[in-house]
């Protein structure tokens, strides 16, 4: 739930979304990430990455991020595609319990 609505020009967006992935499908579960990572970039995600906690083993955060809040929003309704959602729910899969956790981010300038 958001607590205030973004201007359209607001950005960059950092989106981070947290996956918990039980140990004997982390190899499965980084693998589809590939196609997560590839459908994220097309779409206009930028600086992918994803990360392995080292305090909890289980949780692993995809982050990315996108230009504007504009943009972050076409690529969410205009640019993504069956194909997108085919990979996310492969890697969703993979996970502890079925889903994910999704956190916005905007950049927030601070004087030099």
């Amino acid at each position: 739930m958001m607590v205030f609505e973004p201007c359209p020009n607001d950005g960059p967006v950092l989106v981070v979304v947290r996956y918990r992935v039980p140990a004997e499908g982390r190899e499965e579960f980084a693998e589809a990430m590939r196609d997560v990572r590839k459908s994220r970039l097309r779409t206009g995600g930028h600086s992918w990455g994803l990360y392995h906690s080292v305090i909890q083993p289980d949780t692993f955060i995809e982050r990315f991020t996108v230009a504007s809040w504009t943009e972050f929003e076409r690529q969410r309704t205009e640019r993504w595609l069956e194909l997108d959602t085919l990979g996310v729910q492969k890697a969703i899969g993979y996970t502890v319990d079925r889903t994910r956790e999704h956190e916005y981010y905007l950049a927030h300038r601070v004087r030099r």
